[in-house]
């Protein structure tokens, strides 16, 4: 075993080295990130686009010379991100495989080899090698855990059976692979586009279950003491349910949910009230499960049983009293979210009438009609399934469907409820939410007006005093200039308690009433609603509203730090007081905790000691803290530590309109343990834990902390699953953090805690100290550093055609009106009071988590909740350091720290708002009627139809373009700043849905039509069938500019979202090309088609692969050829036979799907509008001196150098733009042959020789096909003769005198597509590896279709052994060259 352990420990370390510079998992949507560095030194994170890599892959030095050429950046080198070579990962698989192979030859002790293979697995995942750990690790060697499992069997047979170890390492190795298996299927079809992928993690559920099953199968003693196995199963359970709900299988996971749920709930351990928020959240989560899958019936029947079971616990835990106030909140808040969920299905199933009813039922529930709100908003957010994207058209009596596939017919009801009756119930729940709210907004609008008037009077005090102070004139000082008396400015006085109440400040928090009763998520979740049901011309009452949430959402974003003041500094106060009135504050700070030192013994026996002396007492100092107290005395005293920060006082700080307030901000709070303090303004510690670090399970009933929990609780998943960062959201963190610690914007900073530790710790334990470790930037200084937020301060947001036209062409909306003004008119518009554009700052509010509140509290229990509900995070370590084995026992005694996290970001927050309010000024300016536009926005012309008619108007002095043209570009314009950036990139993945519903409805509704209209009309006017007059000239050139400012923007928009299918965006594509190179501008028509020719090929290339159905795989015979018309003539394909009674025979090698057609057609037309545009160059200043710099590659330029040729020469001069389109096709005969074609057709002179060349391409692509055709015609054939020979592929294998036969041949590999540079191959598995494809090698004319069958198709652990596993041959084609060679 000592020679596998070296073995297995040397392949995790190369796999370590590897992976550490390998970017963090996960798949990204917009593109490689590459860092360009730049000549003057400085480097810049850059997105790789499809047009930039087309034709080039990975080769850095093609690369920055299309940075320089198409960005323009000066850039001396690109350093690509690594990749994993396959070698490498075949070396590592053949050296664990030989490892393996070996121990078990050697006889070594069966549970021993099944805790080495499980510990070589969790050690593969944890380095996100999933793949491997599933193929190589866990599903090779499944056959020997079937064998250790059978001899539990006969456990009792044998004395001194280690069942425990045993049983818990057949429920681990189970876990690991359930484990392995869903990262590698989430990882590989991200959307769950595949039903394969769906029906693989169905099998992952069914898995789990048969773990818990396993397990329950023993006695209680045993399942108690391996609890955490089924917490870990639990866990899992919870990810990928989730996973499958947001992609539209939620039917697949309610019976396995619901079954581990029961099992958790007769496991005593998983009982402690410390479990209870676990056991709520996978309670949820079913209940969600069934709502989505439209069981409404089921989803109340389990809040019943939830409510059931909780209260049966509570009953439990409060026997014995005292009972801890802890305790009591964890069940009150459990059981008051399942009475909610309970209303919410009675309203949906129509036993509450209305929304009055929800109101009076959640009065019920709690005092002071707290959970009023929360349960109407619960109530509204129906997981219905249908159609709810802006401007839907579906009609009212469209009733509900399953997600997923039909639920049983044993199975629970689903409920069919109709679209309208959906959509008039939200509106009558929507309407009570908003009268709840009115009040609270109210109170901010007039709390905001009430600042802005004292920060006016408090500034001009202020400047009357600097000017008294620098005056030497004494009594005059109050004379003017005109020597008139003038009265003094008072200082003004600062609101009192009861001015205070009625703005909605409490006296028990210092945060506004809103920040409590309406999250901004929330906010914001119901300014989309309002718009939405605005544009489907809903009630009267909901008119208008939209506009009012907007005002109100810019005003709480504008005076976010009055409404929540944020923590600007903090400090630690060790004191010999152990009473908070007898400690000294430092002005303008105050108590964040209490006594944290009230464990202390040592404490404990000097108050002991000092009982009824009253002398002098000694403050205790700690070295590294600004703030200590301290007296002289001989006897020892007491140390008592108490947190102390200043809060934000915007009554004293705030400027005039809020911008750039002098607020520092404390983010990213960190524990660290260590004996001597972490380096000052540097990066936090590695072994540092978060507020959103999953530590490990706090392990009850005696258990130390299992090492392999990690892997379950925290994989790093790109998943979607909430539990993990993506690994692209990781990696620009990162390089935002990086980018703001070099720039010297971000510092940190530390604090020690000297807690005497806890009496069990170790001695190195008890050496070490807490460290409280907090970074911090001020946001006044990067908005001094950030020159571009002045300039767009100092001039308006709105979008113009061109910097030439900025003063000829200026947006008179919103013009002249300041935040102030705005604020005080309550009919004014939004857009003044929205926060200024700040990119260093919106940097830093991203990558950090910025904290506006901090608090340590002291528990005695583990499940202990923070002291408040504004407290949202919490850091999972104890600050006393109890060690693992006394964690969850009784008698003990913990410290946590929470902090208040700005969630979600008002960065975002605020983009999000941007996009709305421009999508509904441009949705309003589509949907006014021309009469009732105001002369000045139609400047004498209407807004052109989307069906292109003209309609005749009179003509006006100064035509002026259309006011809907604005606001399509101001919509732009608010895409293009929200998604810019690194923040705006992962504003991308923050907000996926809510951009598909806006650019989806802008692409389909708005840009599309017009795109259409523009071409057609230009088409008639070129061919003269109508004739356009000047004026609609000019409203066509305005409508292209528009077109070709906005739709570019949301093409790559949904492109990085996934939210348009391949052929939808090359059209698209094709089309703006088109209308770029007739404005002469190539570079962006060359960007646009290469953008679609990459998507198209992944998606042909995705779509051919095999996955993990086979029966779900496309037949072979499908892509065989790259052109869709048959090289060769019907009377040589493959036929089944003579045919049979019912007719002639059938073709078996059917012609591609009209579908697949248009593809390989678009994807033609795509590259040969590609060459030709990469053929041009529109130069901006054409007339100019100033020739650009020659590559040391290219000869002297010649004033008379043409590169015609004489008419009879077969050799084609070509110039260099013409060569370098050429290097980037390499040797494909098919691209080649499209670009001799365009050089013929742009210089006459060569066209014969162009022409020859390319004919020569097609002759070798035609002999490409051929060849490979025939040898796979040879290849089809043989399979048809076994097959009709009623034998088996294995029978080859089966003659004894193997090495006198051939062996057999593999299924033949097929072309299914090319791109450049590269010919891709599908190779097929070899035999007995599933059902062969029904079209190419069956002889049924009408072959039944192949259903799932569990033995042949699932992943189930046990299904197939490992003799079974499919082997898969290599094919090894050319990357250059003509002819493919397959070994």
């Amino acid at each position: 075993m000592e020679e596998l352990s070296e073995k297995i420990d040397q392949v995790l370390a190369a796999v370590a080295t590897q992976s550490a510079a390998l970017p963090p998992n996960g798949c990204q949507r917009s593109g490689r990130l590459a860092v360009a560095k730049l000549r003057n030194g400085a480097q810049e994170a850059i997105e790789l686009t499809a047009d930039i890599r087309l034709g080039i892959g990975d080769d850095a030095d093609r690369i920055t010379e299309q940075l320089r050429q198409l960005r323009g950046l000066d850039v001396e080198a690109v350093e690509l991100p690594k990749t994993l070579l396959h070698k490498e990962i075949l070396q590592w698989a053949e050296q664990l495989s030989n490892a393996f192979f070996k121990a078990w030859s050697q006889r070594v002790d069966h549970v021993e080899f099944i805790e080495k293979v499980c510990q070589c697995g969790e050690g593969l995942m944890s380095h996100r090698q999933h793949s491997l750990a599933y193929t190589e690790v866990y599903n090779r060697l499944a056959d020997r855990l079937l064998q250790l499992k059978s001899k539990l069997n006969k456990a009792h047979e044998v004395p001194d059976f280690p069942r425990v170890r045993t049983v818990g390492l057949v429920a681990r190795f189970m876990l690991g692979r359930c484990m392995a298996l869903y990262q590698t299927t989430s990882c590989r079809d991200p959307t769950c586009r595949r039903e394969d992928t769906a029906e693989a993690l169905r099998d992952v559920l069914r898995d789990l279950v048969s773990i818990v099953k396993f397990i329950n199968e023993w006695d209680i003693s045993l399942r108690e003491e391996l609890y955490w196995a089924i917490y870990n199963t639990s866990i899992l359970a919870l990810r990928i349910a989730r996973f499958l709900r947001l992609h539209g299988f939620p039917s697949f996971c309610v019976q396995a949910l619901d079954w581990l749920m029961q099992s958790i709930n007769a496991c005593l351990p998983m009982m402690a009230v410390h479990m209870v928020p676990l056991r709520v959240r996978f309670l949820t989560e079913l209940v969600y499960c069934a709502e989505s899958a439209m069981q409404l019936g089921e989803a109340s029947r389990l809040c019943d049983v939830a409510i059931e079971q909780l209260e049966k616990d509570q009953r439990l835990e409060t026997m014995l009293e005292p009972v801890p106030d802890e305790t009591l909140q964890v069940f009150e808040t459990a059981l008051t979210r399942f009475r909610v969920l309970k209303i919410k299905y009675d309203f949906w199933l129509e036993k509450v009438a209305d929304a009055k009813q929800v109101v009076t039922l959640a009065e019920d529930l709690g005092a002071k009609s707290c959970w009023v709100l929360p349960s109407l908003l619960e109530v509204f957010e129906f997981q219905h399934g249908l159609p709810k994207e802006f401007g839907t058209s579906s009609p009212d009596d469209l009733e509900t469907a399953t997600p997923g596939i039909a639920a049983a017919v044993d199975g629970p009801e689903v409920a069919r409820i109709g679209l309208g009756k959906i959509r008039a119930r939200q509106r009558e729940l929507l309407g009570s939410i908003l009268e709840r709210i009115t009040p609270h907004i109210e109170k901010v609008e007039a709390a905001a007006r009430a600042l802005e008037d004292f920060t006016a009077r408090r500034l001009a005090f202020d400047a009357e005093e600097e000017r008294r102070a620098r005056s030497d004139e004494g009594p005059t000082a109050n004379i003017n200039d005109n020597c008139e008396l003038v009265e003094p400015v008072s200082k003004p006085d600062l609101p009192s308690r009861a001015e205070l109440d009625d703005m909605g400040f409490s006296d028990s928090t210092p945060n506004h009433s809103i920040e409590d009763v309406l999250p901004l998520a929330t906010h914001i979740m119901l300014a989309r609603e309002c718009l939405w049901h605005e544009m489907q011309s809903a009630g009267a009452n909901l008119q208008g509203k939209f506009k009012w949430l907007e005002r109100s959402l810019a005003v709480r974003l504008r005076y976010r730090h009055f409404l929540c003041p944020p923590i600007i500094d903090v400090d630690v106060l060790v004191s010999a007081q152990r009473s908070q009135e007898n400690v000294a504050l430092p002005q303008k700070y105050d108590f964040l905790t209490d006594d944290l030192n009230i464990y202390s013994h040592r404490n404990r026996h000097i108050e002991a000691a000092e009982a009824g002396d009253h002398g002098v007492e000694s403050a205790v100092g700690c070295s590294g803290n600004k703030h200590e107290t301290s007296t002289t005395g001989s006897k020892a005293k007491g140390k008592h530590i108490f947190v102390i920060g200043q809060r934000f006082d915007a009554w004293e700080n705030w400027t005039a309109g809020g911008v750039s307030v002098p607020i520092r901000r404390l983010c990213d709070l960190r524990v660290i343990f260590s004996s001597k303090p972490p380096p000052q303004n540097g990066r936090s510690s590695a072994n540092a834990v978060g507020v959103f670090d999953a530590g490990p399970m706090a392990a009850a009933w005696g258990s130390s902390v299992k090492p392999w929990s990690m892997p379950y609780a925290s994989a790093g998943a790109a998943d979607s699953s909430g539990f993990d960062h993506s690994g692209e959201t990781v990696q620009l963190c990162d390089s935002l953090l990086s980018s703001l610690s070099s720039g010297g914007h971000l510092k940190r900073t530390s604090f020690a805690l000297p807690l005497d530790p806890h009496p069990g710790s170790r001695a190195a334990q008890a050496e070490a100290i807490p460290y409280l470790s907090l970074g911090f930037y001020d946001e006044g200084s990067l908005w001094i550093c950030d020159k571009d937020a002045h300039k767009e301060l100092s001039m308006s947001a709105q979008l113009t055609l061109s910097p030439a036209e900025l003063e000829a062409t200026k947006v008179e909306a919103g013009s002249g009106v300041t935040a102030l003004e705005a604020l005080h008119a309550e009919d004014a518009d939004a857009g003044p009071l929205l926060p200024p554009l700040c990119q260093l700052l919106d940097d830093a509010d991203v990558a950090t988590t910025p904290i506006t509140d901090l608090c340590i509290f002291a528990t005695k229990h583990l499940h202990a909740q923070a002291p408040s509900e504004r407290f949202n995070a919490l850091v999972r370590t104890d600050l006393r350091q109890t060690p693992g084995e006394l964690l969850g026992r009784p008698f003990q005694s913990y410290i946590f720290a929470c902090a208040a996290v700005g969630a979600p970001s008002t960065t975002f927050c605020a983009r999000r708002l941007r996009i709305l309010r421009a999508f509904h000024a441009a949705h309003t300016a589509f949907a006014a009627p021309p009469e009732e536009e105001s002369e000045g926005d139609r400047g004498g012309s209407d807004v052109p139809p989307i069906d292109g008619s003209v309609t005749q108007v009179a003509a006006a002095p100064q035509w002026k373009r259309p006011a809907v043209i604005d606001r399509l570009l101001e919509l732009g314009d608010a895409l293009e700043r929200a998604v810019a950036g690194a923040s705006g990139r992962l504003f991308l993945l923050d907000a996926a849905d809510a951009l598909e519903d806006v650019c989806g409805y802008a692409f389909l509704q708005w840009f599309w039509p017009q795109l259409k209209s523009i071409q057609d009309r230009l088409r008639q006017h070129e061919l003269k069938e109508r004739i356009i007059s000047e004026k609609e000239h000019k409203e066509l050139d305005h409508w292209s500019m528009a077109v070709r400012r906005v739709l570019p923007l949301l093409l790559r928009i949904l492109e990085q979202i996934r939210a348009v299918d391949a052929t939808t965006l090359g059209a698209a594509a094709f089309a703006l090309a088109k209308l770029f190179h007739d404005q002469n501008d190539s570079r962006s028509g060359q960007a646009e088609l290469g953008m679609a020719i990459a998507r198209l090929e992944d998606e042909l290339a995705e779509a051919s692969l095999p996955g993990a159905q086979p029966r779900l795989d496309r037949p072979v015979a499908y892509s065989v050829s790259f052109d869709p018309p048959s090289i060769r003539p019907p009377g040589f394909a493959l036929f089944n036979g003579p045919g049979d009674d019912e007719g002639d025979p059938t073709l078996l090698l059917k012609p591609l799907p009209r579908s697949e057609q248009d593809r390989f057609c678009l994807l033609t037309r795509l590259y040969a509008s590609w060459i030709d545009v990469s053929l041009k160059t529109h130069l901006k200043n054409v007339g100019s001196n100033i020739r650009r710099a020659r590559h040391p590659t290219e000869g002297p330029e010649e004033e008379n150098n043409h590169l015609g040729a004489d008419p009879s020469s077969t050799k084609l001069a070509m110039s260099n733009q013409e060569t370098a389109v050429l290097s980037r096709l390499g040797e494909n005969p098919y691209l080649r042959c499209l670009l001799f074609v365009a050089v013929a057709r742009r210089r006459p002179d060569v066209a014969s020789t162009a022409l020859a060349k390319a004919c020569q391409e097609v002759e070798t692509a035609v002999a490409q096909e051929q060849h490979l055709w025939s040898f796979s015609e040879k290849e089809l054939g043989r399979q048809q003769r076994i097959l009709r020979g009623r034998s088996d592929f294995a029978d080859e294998f089966k003659v004894k005198n193997a090495k006198s036969t051939r062996k057999p041949r593999a299924d033949p590999p097929l072309l299914f597509g090319r791109s450049p540079g590269v010919l891709r191959l599908r190779v097929p598995p070899l035999v007995r590896s599933g059902v062969p494809p029904v079209l190419p090698s069956s002889l049924e004319l009408k072959p039944q279709e192949q259903a799932y069958n569990e033995a042949d198709h699932s992943d189930r652990i046990g299904m197939k052994s490992a003799a079974q596993t499919p082997l898969t041959c290599a094919v090894f084609g050319k990357p250059a060259g003509t002819g493919t060679a397959v070994s």
